[in-house]
């Protein structure tokens, strides 16, 4: 394990960070090599996706918490929909056979977003245990099985 500022490592990709704050307790993944699709595009992307929702793990309680909550879900929002916009086109330009469940997942991912960021916006913050664990099934359910999937069919025919 490797500790710093209160965030120890448990594995590669899985932090806790250990404050006594808000957020204490909160597992959260940062990207490495081990969430990688293969597909250079889908992988920088992916990267910004978990470096928007990482300010959630220096976060802390009051207004300042809040307001750092509230960014971080208005941000992720916004590159959510623009890196689902990106994966939608890719699969129909390459006809990828499980294009309407995959953009299913995306739709469910996003409706799910929006009602933390509703809480949010009307000054309730929700529990951190439970952003962290929605956010940890996201990656585990989309990046690490879905995207995984759709990396390798995009790179069985030749993208990169």
């Amino acid at each position: 394990m490797i500790k710093k500022n209160n965030v120890t490592q448990i594995k590669p990709g899985m932090y806790l960070h250990d404050n006594d704050g808000e957020w204490g307790g909160v597992i959260l993944k940062y990207w490495d090599d081990s969430f990688s699709v293969g597909i250079k595009a889908l992988d920088n992307q992916h990267k910004i996706l978990f470096d928007t929702v990482a300010p959630l793990l220096e976060s802390r309680g009051g207004a300042e918490g809040m307001i750092t909550v509230h960014k971080t879900f208005n941000s992720l929002l916004d590159y959510a929909d623009y890196h689902f916009k990106f994966e939608k086109e890719l699969m129909a330009s390459h006809h990828y056979p499980d294009a309407e469940s995959h953009n299913k997942e995306h739709g469910d991912l996003i409706e799910e977003l929006n009602s933390y960021y509703v809480m949010v916006e009307f000054g309730s913050l929700p529990p951190a245990q439970d952003i962290g664990r929605f956010l940890n099934e996201w990656v585990e359910s989309h990046v690490l099985k879905a995207d995984k999937e759709l990396g390798n069919f995009l790179c069985q025919r030749g993208c990169s």
